[in-house]
This record gives structure tokens, sequence and C-alpha cells, in this order.
């Protein structure tokens, strides 16, 4: 069983929590590190195998960690999607989070 509470509360850690699951799951995430990133935590590449052609998608993840606080995940934490996936040209958005209520998503 994880203590997410012995994580970090800036998320970093969390953040390098998601991104080796995601390696395990055999994507490519690239984590963007501390700094301005307009609120982005990782860039995710999957590679889709079709019949007729091979392809690529690029997911923008979030990752929110309040498993020192009693705030919960809310709508008013994942703000500007669209803009955001824009930006990076992501095909889609994923939010990874965890909470005081002990589920992780």
């Amino acid at each position: 069983m994880l203590d997410f509470t012995e994580l970090q509360k800036d998320g970093t850690r969390f953040e390098q929590l998601a991104r080796e699951v995601l390696l395990k799951r055999g994507l490519r995430p690239h984590w963007t590190g501390k700094g301005p990133d307009s609120g982005r935590d990782l860039l995710v590449e999957e590679s889709l195998r079709g019949e007729i052609q091979d392809g690529k998608r690029l997911w923008l993840v979030d990752c929110k960690h309040y498993a020192h606080s009693n705030k919960s995940v809310g709508v008013d934490d994942a703000v500007d999607i669209r803009d955001r996936c824009e930006r990076v040209k992501a095909d889609g958005y994923l939010l990874t989070w965890f909470n005081e209520t002990g589920h992780l998503g």
C-alpha cells in the first residue's frame, strides 16, 4: 500500500511516480520538470498500430497531488484544457490525481 503523504507537497515525486507508471504501460512520457510550464506536468506519446497506417498520439498529462490537505480535485483544477493542449500540439488530455479520500485517478 502506498502512503502518498510520504511524497513531497510540491508534487514533484508524484509527477515522477505517474511518469514511471506510464513507462511501465509502454508509453513514452516526458517530464517537463519544475518551472513555468503552463500547468503541464507530462507529455506522453502513445504509438498506435493501424491496419493501414501506424501513427502516434500526444497526451498532455496533469498531475494533482492533494494528500497533504483536505482539498479534493475538482473542475476548477483542470482549467484551459483546450488552450493548453493546442499550445503543445497535444491530441488529448489526462488528469492524474490523488487526494485526501485515498483515491488515485
